[in-house]
């Protein structure tokens, strides 16, 4: 003899005491498919928790594939990595997971500045351009950055 839960139309044991799914109480409302008892309305509200059930299931299970999907998505903002090349020279390549770039702009930062103590200024000019130059290209490297990892992100989907 088939029975189900009234609450989630799951299949329930005849000797079952609540739902092994949802936890109903089964004792006094088991519906027997096989029974005459069973109306039209009964079966209708057993398909639609059985759909509901799914639906839930599908949503719970979209969810979790968002949450995962983003773990891969790691943007990083354009105007902190501004930000952090205009305090040290360089550091928005160290925010961008670029040491390398980093280092180099910190050492061309320490040669111009013995430059320009040795040229008595002149080479202050030369400085500035280098710095202006650099804070654009973090800017455009860490917009390349990003679009890179929607790309990788995108592939990985």
């Amino acid at each position: 003899m088939t029975k189900f839960c009234p609450a989630c139309g799951v299949e329930a044991l005849p000797t079952d005491k609540f739902c092994k799914n949802c936890g109903h109480s089964l004792e006094s409302e088991i519906i027997d498919v096989n029974s005459s008892v069973v109306s039209s309305t009964t079966e209708k509200d057993i398909n639609y928790q059985q759909n509901t059930n799914q639906q839930n299931t599908n949503q719970n299970n979209n969810k979790y594939q968002n949450n995962s999907q983003m773990l891969y998505f790691n943007q990083k903002s354009p105007g902190i990595a501004l930000l952090l090349s205009f305090l040290v020279w360089g550091l928005g390549y160290a925010y961008i997971d670029n040491i390398g770039m980093f280092i180099t702009y910190l050492v061309i930062e320490v040669v111009l500045v013995f430059l320009s103590i040795i040229t008595l200024g002149f080479g202050s000019i030369v400085m500035l351009i280098v710095f202006i130059y650099q804070l654009y290209a973090v800017y455009r490297d860490t917009e390349k950055f990003n679009m890179e990892q929607q790309m990788m992100y995108q592939n990985m989907r």
